[in-house]
């Protein structure tokens, strides 16, 4: 009577740890795929930038965060100074031409507003200037832009570069731009719309797809 006892017991301990293991394993295979940093992006969407004209949006822009800045008002530009990327902004001669450029080119270009001569908050009295790099990637179309959801299809549609300006004028929606920041991290920028001058008050909304 014991031997059984004893077996009946053994059995169900055995039953216990079958069971046991198969629930461990099912939570394992259940845990969601994490991308490796390598191939993981940042996403940003309907980023909204505005001209030195526009009294509740700012030029300002950090690609890293999607994060936008303004001139005089917090949380301004000048307190970020490292974190400023590319500055949406016209000028006196190309009033109907919007720019995006580095922080670097808003002197050279003579930009419109004070953005960067205004004391104490222009681009002139700041420590810190970042010398992003873009320009227009027109074998990169809005679809193709779309579609990219890893760091590797970005890398590809990024393509390899030569020698890159830190400024582009014109810019245009339904376009897509490449840059690459001061610390090397790629990336393509699309513009949904552009809405005014350097005349009036404009709006620009932006997405942007970087590397992490």
């Amino acid at each position: 009577m014991k031997l059984v006892k004893k077996i009946i017991i053994s059995g169900c301990l055995l039953s216990m740890c079958t069971l046991s293991c198969k629930k461990e394993q099912t939570k394992s295979e259940d845990e969601p795929i994490v991308q490796t940093p390598e191939d993981s992006l940042a996403v940003f969407s309907d980023i909204q930038i505005g001209n030195h004209h526009t009294a509740t949006l700012s030029g300002f822009l950090c690609l890293r965060s999607g994060e936008v800045y303004t001139l005089n008002d917090p949380p301004k530009a000048a307190d970020h100074q490292a974190r400023i990327d590319l500055v949406y902004y016209y000028t006196a001669t190309a009033p109907t031409s919007a720019y995006l450029g580095a922080p670097s080119t808003l002197g050279s270009n003579q930009a419109e507003g004070g953005l960067y001569d205004n004391a104490p908050n222009g681009v002139v009295y700041w420590a810190t200037i970042n010398e992003t790099a873009i320009m227009p990637w027109e074998s990169v179309s809005v679809g193709d832009f779309i579609s990219i959801t890893t760091y590797s299809e970005l890398k590809a549609a990024w393509g390899t570069t030569g020698l890159m300006p830190h400024y582009v004028s014109n810019v245009q929606s339904g376009k897509v731009y490449r840059f690459i920041t001061h610390n090397q991290k790629i990336g393509l920028l699309r513009i949904k719309s552009i809405s005014g001058n350097g005349n009036v008050a404009a709006v620009m909304t932006v997405d942007i797809k970087i590397q992490k």
